[in-house]
């Protein structure tokens, strides 16, 4: 068993965080425009389900750049969720593959790991 303590976290799920967001996804295509280089894409997989999110990924990372850059606190975890796959049944928008993922981007936020059986030693 892990444990994180998120800290600062970059939550994906939160509406407050989507201005942050399209503002580094301007800044991300501006920088690309002046390189003369595509934006990198997200694409989808041979079952038409978005699997490959690179421009997701780096507008995340470019976010992370711009924080530093402008002296604000750096992020500990990105938290997000992600809906993938096929309905799981007809009118659902329950999806086959919807997965949560927390990413750690600074180690000290990993408070502890314990197997099941140690951590039963220690609660005893």
């Amino acid at each position: 068993m892990l444990y994180i303590d998120p800290g600062l976290c970059l939550n994906l799920t939160d509406f407050g965080i989507n201005e942050e967001l399209r503002t580094a996804y301007q800044l991300l295509e501006q920088t690309f425009a002046g390189l003369d280089q595509p934006l990198p894409k997200n694409t989808l997989n041979h079952q038409g389900t978005l699997m490959l999110r690179r421009l997701d990924c780096a507008v995340i990372n470019f976010l992370h750049q711009l924080r530093a850059e402008q002296g604000q606190p750096a992020f500990d975890t990105v938290y997000g969720v992600f809906e993938e796959g096929e309905s799981l049944f007809p009118g659902s928008a329950l999806k086959e593959k919807t997965h949560v993922q927390l990413a750690v981007r600074n180690p000290q936020t990993l408070l502890g790991y314990f197997r099941p059986h140690q951590l039963a030693d220690f609660i005893n």
